[in-house]
């Protein structure tokens, strides 16, 4: 037996991020320093990531930000002359 899913906008933004802070770990903990500063970098790449992958997939799009609960965008009117 098989299902289908089919991942919504908001999921597949999620699981990006999740993914990309696996990476992220992936090449830091080869990296030849102690723990510490590895958690730092693995923290602060990772929320770099996930702010970077929410400024340019999910607001910038009617769409996603539909997903995630947000007001749409609004086109700026046109300045009026007198």
């Amino acid at each position: 037996m098989t299902s289908t899913s089919t991942a919504s906008a908001s999921e597949r933004t999620s699981t990006r991020a999740a993914v990309g802070a696996a990476w992220v770990a992936y090449v830091v903990v080869r990296w030849n320093l102690g723990l510490w500063p590895k958690c730092g970098a693995i923290v602060l790449a990772s929320f770099a990531l996930s702010i970077g992958l929410y400024e340019l997939v999910v607001r910038r799009t009617n769409a996603t930000r539909f997903l995630f609960g947000l007001k749409p965008l609004t086109r700026p009117s046109a300045p009026r002359g007198r």
